[in-house]
């Protein structure tokens, strides 16, 4: 079957917006969405609180096909993106990122999953407070710089080491690694489809509605 998922209190698309574009994707792509998904909890609420969110992911099964405007609808916390991506993942369902048009499978490549988390997280630590952007991404001079970097964290190199490779501060550069979470994203595409196989089961609030 396919599903479209819905958040009604998103603060940056509204529901309208979420469909139109579900459907629009939906059309081009030759599919129709058999059951549309509501979910109408706060947004600050915790996936250990969406009982019937992991209830309905639960009851996916193998070949259905999951239809979202945004993966950051389902939570702005990487590691309850993880959990719910690995929950799929286990059922075989497919996800469709309509804003993107992708397609996000476990058989997708590592480097599509990594760039929407890393979306995610940095739009989670732009808006994380109105005041003093502490944490916020600006431009660096070190964004060139960035796959190799990665590249080498990859490869077991320290900071030092990666410095001297490409010739750059040590001290910058190790700070431009924590601002960007580097290590942290590092460590999620190795093992992105290692967590828990399991969901916490606990409460939320979804309305489901059949076309």
């Amino acid at each position: 079957m396919n599903f479209s998922y819905l958040r009604v209190k998103s603060k940056r698309y509204s529901i309208v917006t979420q469909e139109k574009a579900i459907q629009d994707y939906a059309i081009r792509h030759g599919f129709k969405i058999d059951e549309k998904v509501i979910e109408v909890s706060p947004l600050t609420r915790s996936l250990e609180d969406r009982e019937e969110l992991i209830d309905f992911l639960h009851a996916l099964k193998q070949k259905d096909r999951l239809f979202i405007y945004e993966l950051n609808l389902l939570s702005f916390k990487i590691e309850e993106i993880v959990k719910i991506l690995n929950c799929l993942f286990i059922r075989d369902v497919e996800i469709h990122v309509c804003k993107y048009e992708l397609v996000v499978s476990k058989e997708a490549k590592a480097g599509i999953v990594i760039s929407l988390l890393n979306e995610i997280r940095e739009e989670s630590l732009t808006n994380q407070k109105l005041g003093r952007p502490k944490g916020s991404i600006s431009k660096s001079k070190y964004d060139e710089y960035r796959d190799e970097i990665i590249k080498y964290l990859k490869e077991g190199r320290n900071v030092s080491e990666i410095a001297k490779i490409l010739n750059i501060s040590r001290t910058s550069l190790r700070d431009y690694i924590e601002s960007r979470n580097l290590k942290e994203l590092t460590a999620i595409e190795g093992d992105v489809e290692n967590v828990s196989k399991s969901l916490p089961q606990t409460k939320c609030k979804i309305l489901q509605i059949r076309n």
